[in-house]
């Protein structure tokens, strides 16, 4: 976490090829898994590909009737290459440790990715959204909260 601006970050929505862009290091944001793809007419290629990978998921738990969810899901991780990738905890931020009492609405667009003691790394990408006079209040309670930690004088 740094407390100074990287000249290589982006404003999001100014990525390339579509994406959002990260405001750290200007790298591509990967997006959320879009559960909506099967409701709407994507792509051609994206559309069969999708269709395709539900049709084989579908095929493959019709034939693990028998076995329990954990069983079914090593064999699916195993399948598919699937590997868990540790991510930075919305809730283990000092974003959140601000903001979880507030009424200012959060949602996750992606990720971008980054590496951590060696190792593949996510960071979320997160949106939030407030009335503007809310938010104004939100950034005078802050001020008040850093000066009450006497975080002022330390910055």
């Amino acid at each position: 976490m740094s407390d100074t601006i990287n000249p290589e970050g982006k404003q999001p929505n100014r990525g390339e090829n579509g994406k959002m862009a990260s405001n750290v290091d200007g790298s591509p944001i990967e997006g959320v898994f879009d559960y909506g793809i099967m409701q709407y007419e994507g792509s051609a290629e994206t559309d069969a590909q999708a269709r395709r990978f539900i049709e084989e998921f579908t095929h493959l738990l019709e034939k693990k009737k028998d076995k329990t969810v954990s069983e079914v899901l090593e064999e699916f991780k195993e399948k598919f290459k699937v590997k868990k990738i540790d991510h930075y905890r919305v809730e283990d931020s000092l974003w959140y440790q601000f903001t979880k009492d507030e009424k200012i609405g959060m949602s996750l667009q992606g990720f971008r990715s980054a590496q951590k003691d060696g190792k593949p790394y996510r960071v979320p990408h997160v949106a939030f959204s407030a009335d503007l006079d809310y938010l104004d209040g939100f950034i005078n309670r802050i001020i008040k909260k850093a000066k009450e930690l006497n975080l002022i004088d330390k910055v």
